[in-house]
């Protein structure tokens, strides 16, 4: 299967890649939609919140995984399995990565490490 171009996430120092499919929500409508309304979401895929420094699962469907990460992608919290009609927040944080349920285990993120965001051209990455 070929990788789709476009935004993906790393843990800095390993290099594991968390996000594959990265999807930026950066305004406030798309901040306000978020993941509302979808089925699920994939492994390898995330939604990245930015400026944010709270979450809610209200009208979800699903339980996700939630890392608070400062403005230079430094894990300051991690909320595992958060299930709908909940609520999370990190009020130093300044944006916020949405993940499917389990990401947080399965990837051993915890707070203290750093990410590194970069984009893939459908040829080669860029960080």
């Amino acid at each position: 299967m070929k990788r789709q171009a476009g935004p993906w996430l790393r843990q800095k120092e390993s290099g594991t890649s968390i996000v594959q499919e990265l999807w930026l929500a950066a305004t406030f409508w798309r901040r306000l939609k978020g993941l509302l309304g979808t089925k699920e979401l994939l492994p390898g895929q995330g939604l990245l919140l930015r400026p944010c420094n709270s979450v809610h699962t209200i009208g979800m469907a699903y339980a996700l995984d939630v890392v608070f990460l400062s403005r230079d992608f430094q894990v300051l919290r991690v909320v595992e399995n958060l299930r709908p009609r909940r609520f999370a927040c990190h009020f130093a944080a300044y944006q916020v990565l949405e993940l499917p349920s389990g990401t947080i285990a399965s990837c051993g993120i915890a707070p203290g490490q750093a990410f590194e965001l970069g984009v893939f051209d459908g040829n080669t990455e860029v960080t």
